[in-house]
């Protein structure tokens, strides 16, 4: 069995997140757990969004803080999935999404 690590993702994880997000949307899967990376074209908007969302007072109505973090795998340093693990739960978050989103590259 392949063995994964997590981590917060940086600056110098461009390539490699960048590259799972064109695959994951070639697959045309929803984005869940990925911090809106589906949905912005920079990678420094990605960084921008995620670290914002990490604190509460910077959060939009509706939404959570929460903590991004990429599913590497050890042997390769492969991004096999993104996970945003989110500090407290909303009523909607309450009866569906919890304290955990994610996905898995395809």
């Amino acid at each position: 069995m392949e063995e994964l690590f997590l981590r917060v993702p940086d600056e110098g994880d461009e390539a490699a997140v960048m590259e799972y997000r064109a695959e994951y949307l070639a697959h045309g899967d929803e984005p869940n757990g990925m911090s809106n990376l589906g949905g912005v074209e920079r990678y420094a908007d990605f960084l921008a969004h995620f670290r914002a969302y990490a604190r509460k007072e910077c959060c939009p109505p509706g939404f959570v803080p929460g903590t991004q973090y990429l599913a590497v795998r050890e042997s390769d340093g492969r991004v096999v999935g993104m996970l945003n693990f989110r500090h407290e739960l909303n009523p909607r978050l309450l009866e569906t999404g919890g304290h955990a989103g994610y996905s898995v590259r395809p």
